[in-house]
């Protein structure tokens, strides 16, 4: 006996919601609690894109009303059925999305990610903390499999993309407002309609809100929810980019996410500016202030590595190293910086250089960033301190040139450790010709560097001597 059109319609309600459940738990993981059954709309509005009756029937739906029934009960078919309702939810671009998809869209990843965080929490602490070793554990990027089971700041950058895609929706979400709302009386019909305007403003970024408050409440006690929210923050861009906006749209989402993603990294800073000040007061800036700034390699994480951290450590631990080379205490460079990796090496996960490498690379990757490449050269000298050998210190100090040529520190310093080089090619017993022919230009590339320095006419003179067989005049 065949079912009345409305049975029919209840069947594929609950055949949605069965699947859709399906689908929640291989992007939110396998301990998620089951999804509200209203959000198996997400699936009917689907239908309305191009491929997205293909994707239904892949994962055991019909078409549509009057399309064939399904060959096999959705909950027989594989995760690999549901590859093709993950690709449409995670497209690179939003745009041309309808307005109701977007709203289950960013609703459906931020439950996502609610369920990721707790799944983290639930681990050990260093395994939560970090978030991004979660991210590429989680994902399959390469390949011909389809992305399933999402990490939660994955999660949140889908969310917001389809939160400020929706943004472009007016008229939706303004009648969204207005049902929530509901009616005005008599006498507020003005300020129902300012109500209306204002909240519909706010609604696409309610979300950015959120995770501004939580990343601003865990920023000083590091803790990894804290850390999720400013990795989220800082993806402001790429949701921007995938959710299709404008160029002034994306420009007002972005400095939304960077307000909120800045407030909370100055309140993670303060603890350590004022241990600084503290250890500046007191005279202890190679004691105290080394053992402050050391700490900044977990705020850098917790930011996601973000370049305020990079910045402000090298505004606050300049002082810290002229005070190290005012009192020669040089052993306590490589206490701050860590020992030196070599010249194929990265300094280790616990290392503070790891901030200055990474601000270099920003510098020498944007030339508007410029106003720090001289801040970045004195690091690299001051980092020369680390080194065991001349010839590694050579080679950082090229750096530093390299990276701000005109940079008179660097260059000074470059030209001494050349002249160095230099007189131990010629101070020795027997000097080949071929080692005197290196120290003279060795010589010759220091005094380009550095002219008036004194150090490079009395080495060029050890030199000369050294060729003519005279005993070198040096004063």
């Amino acid at each position: 006996m065949p079912f009345r059109p409305e049975d029919e319609a209840l069947v594929a309600r609950l055949e949605e919601e069965a699947v859709y459940a399906r689908l929640f738990r291989e992007h939110a993981g396998p301990t998620a609690p089951e999804p509200p059954r209203r959000a198996a709309g997400l699936l009917h509005e689907l239908r309305a894109l191009p491929g997205g009756r293909d994707a239904l029937v892949m994962a055991g739906l019909a078409a549509g009303p009057d399309g064939p029934a399904p060959e096999r009960d959705p909950l027989e078919l594989p995760s690999a059925a549901l590859d093709g309702l993950t690709a449409l939810l995670t497209a690179p671009s939003f745009a041309g999305y309808p307005p109701a998809l977007l709203h289950h869209l960013g609703l459906h990843f931020a439950r996502v990610a609610g369920c990721r965080e707790r799944e983290l929490a639930r681990r050990a602490a260093q395994d939560a903390l970090d978030a991004s070793r979660e991210e590429r554990g989680a994902r399959e990027r390469e390949g011909g499999g389809a992305r399933r089971e999402l990490g939660p700041v994955e999660a949140w950058e889908l969310s917001l993309a389809a939160f400020f895609a929706l943004s472009r929706c007016t008229d939706y979400v303004a009648e969204l407002v207005t049902r929530a709302l509901g009616p005005a009386t008599s006498g507020a019909v003005k300020t129902r309609a300012a109500d209306v305007a204002r909240l519909s403003a706010e609604l696409p970024f309610l979300h950015v809100g959120e995770l501004g408050e939580r990343a601003l409440a865990g920023a000083r006690a590091r803790d990894a929810r804290a850390r999720i929210a400013l990795m989220a923050l800082a993806r402001a861009e790429a949701a921007a980019a995938r959710a299709g906006l404008d160029e002034a749209a994306r420009g007002a989402a972005v400095a939304r996410c960077a307000a909120a993603h800045a407030r909370a990294i100055e309140e993670a800073l303060e603890p350590t500016a004022q241990a600084l000040d503290d250890a500046a007061l007191a005279n202890e800036l190679t004691t105290r202030g080394i053992a402050a700034l050391q700490g900044l390699v977990e705020v850098w994480e917790l930011s996601g590595q973000d370049e305020a951290v990079e910045r402000f450590f090298v505004e606050r631990a300049e002082p810290v190293c002229w005070e190290l080379q005012r009192r020669r205490e040089w052993d306590k460079f490589a206490q701050l910086f860590g020992p030196d990796a070599g010249p194929h090496g990265a300094p280790a996960r616990a290392h503070t250089f790891r901030l200055v490498e990474s601000l270099i690379a920003r510098v020498t990757g944007d030339r508007g960033r410029v106003a720090y490449a001289a801040a970045c050269a004195q690091f690299l000298v001051f980092y020369t301190n680390a080194a065991t050998t001349l010839d590694r210190q050579i080679a950082i100090v090229e750096r530093a040139v390299a990276v701000c040529p005109s940079h008179r520190n660097g260059r000074a310093v470059l030209a001494s450790f050349l002249c160095q080089k230099a007189r131990r090619k010629v101070e020795t017993l027997v000097a080949s010709g071929a080692e005197i022919d290196e120290a003279e230009a060795l010589v010759a590339r220091a005094r380009d560097l550095f002219p008036s320095a004194r150090e490079v006419e009395e080495t060029a003179a050890l030199v000369r001597a050294r060729r003519t067989g005279a005993l070198p005049r040096l004063p």
